[in-house]
């Protein structure tokens, strides 16, 4: 856990929709494509002939009781967490459970909050834009809050460790702190189980965030995050004075859609056809780049390119941009210089742009490394 700027990645022009034969590496979503529509149909009619008339009114900040318990089982059962429905909050998006947690950490007294670095400058700045200083420094305060990915760390796809995790979870004692885990794609390993929360080790010191949004589509707008029982109450008044609740409907199709099962053979469904196309760009990433080194392979929706022969990440990143691939570079990730790589996204991919976005990278590298050596 390190300082880390709160700029966004590689900005890159307006982009890729103007040109039909671009290929977007860039890393956000998964397959909008394979959004489950006829899943979601059935799921939101049968959840609205269910939906009795009063439950359109105000409700409970909190979220719908049936999708909270729905979340709390699902999350017990495949995530590992502990947790009782009542210490679940129904928010918009991982985005909007952050806007919470820095109103919590406000009435705590907490006014930084470690990030990771490398790690996701958006996240970081989303806690800065609450007030909320996401730049641990020496002058501050003694730090007592952490920001991590666990399961699948952004951008390297690393597990954080039995023995971190503990070493974690005592500091957090020590200080009298808190974990905000934010279980990013986590869901989607390819080759073994999911890694379980480091949430259900210590309920007590630990924020569990998660959505929909890289499961089915961040348009849904559909988010999660899971309080220590003490901090419940002030979660959910939280949340009540950001915007009332979240949209009924769309909460009561979610939970639908977790009862029937669909919400899983979906992710089922998904994780063979990422791991498809993971598979594929490891095999043209050996072919046409076999002098980098490839992380992260193990889970999630992209790959962390390491290129050895690259210097200037900028200049790979403007060459490709010119030939129809945009990229991001691993140093917009990072808050101190490093290695020149690419984070690589597939899961949106298909195996034509995958091979097509390959070799326009492997020419751009090429480009860029004679530059150097001129």
């Amino acid at each position: 856990m390190t300082t880390a700027p709160t700029t966004a990645p590689n900005p890159a022009p307006a982009g890729p929709d103007s040109d039909p034969t671009a290929v977007d590496f860039r890393p956000g979503t998964g397959d909008l494509g394979s959004f489950p529509r006829a899943d979601w149909e059935r799921a939101s009619r049968a959840a609205l002939a269910r939906l009795p008339d009063a439950a359109l009114g105000y409700g409970d900040s909190r979220g719908l009781p049936r999708l909270r318990a729905a979340l709390a089982d699902y999350l017990g059962r495949v995530r590992g967490a502990i947790l009782d429905p009542d210490d679940v909050v129904v928010v918009n998006g991982f985005a909007q459970g952050l806007a919470v947690v820095a109103r919590l950490f406000r009435q705590l007294g907490i006014v930084a909050v470690g990030v990771e670095d490398p790690g996701s400058r958006h996240t970081a700045a989303r806690l800065a834009a609450h007030d909320v200083d996401a730049l641990a420094a020496r002058q501050r305060p003694p730090l007592r809050a952490v920001l991590a990915t666990p399961a699948h760390q952004f951008p390297t796809g690393a597990i954080l460790g039995a023995d971190r995790r503990r070493r974690l979870l005592a500091w957090a004692d020590t200080v009298d702190g808190y974990l905000v885990e934010d279980d990013y794609d986590a869901e989607y390993r390819c080759d073994q189980q999911p890694v379980a929360t480091v949430q259900g080790l210590a309920p007590d010191r630990v924020l569990l965030g998660g959505s929909v949004s890289k499961t089915l589509a961040p348009g849904l707008r559909l988010g999660w995050l899971v309080v220590p029982r003490h901090l419940a109450d002030d979660a959910a008044r939280h949340k009540r004075q950001i915007d009332l609740m979240s949209p009924v409907p769309e909460q009561a199709a979610l939970a639908e859609l977790l009862i029937s099962g669909g919400y899983e053979r979906h992710i089922r469904r998904n994780r063979t056809r990422y791991g498809q196309r993971r598979d594929r760009l490891l095999e043209l990433l050996a072919t046409h780049l076999p002098e980098a080194t490839v992380r992260g392979e193990a889970a999630g929706l992209h790959l962390l390119v390491d290129t050895p022969t690259v210097t200037h990440e900028a200049d790979v990143i403007a060459n490709a941009a010119g030939h129809g691939l945009w990229l991001s570079g691993v140093s917009g990730y990072r808050g101190a210089p490093g290695p020149a790589g690419f984070v690589l996204a597939y899961a949106h991919l298909s195996h034509d742009q995958l091979r097509r976005g390959v070799r326009i990278l492997a020419g751009a590298i090429r480009s860029a490394s004679n530059l150097d050596h001129r």
